[in-house]
């Protein structure tokens, strides 16, 4: 059997870590329902949480600085 990857501890690796986990529970839903998997249709849940985490309230002034580097990152990451 193979390796199994549950997530990447490094520092900076949030994004990845998250998308990772979004696609194995795409997968596994797919499993679970009978379904074909979709690239189309996962990089759309992709796009739907991130429009969802826009939303949420962001956090002390402190982390501001960073957090707007980030969502430059990810701003062009999801606009393809």
């Amino acid at each position: 059997m193979g390796e199994v990857i549950i997530g990447f501890m490094r520092e900076g690796m949030d994004l990845v870590n998250y998308v990772l986990l979004l696609g194995k529970k795409y997968l596994w839903d797919c499993r679970r329902n009978v379904n074909k998997p979709s690239i189309a249709y996962f990089i759309q849940i992709l796009k739907n949480k991130y429009n969802i985490e826009k939303l949420i309230p962001s956090p002390p002034k402190k982390k501001e600085k960073k957090k707007k580097k980030k969502r430059k990152k990810e701003e062009s990451i999801f606009q393809n």
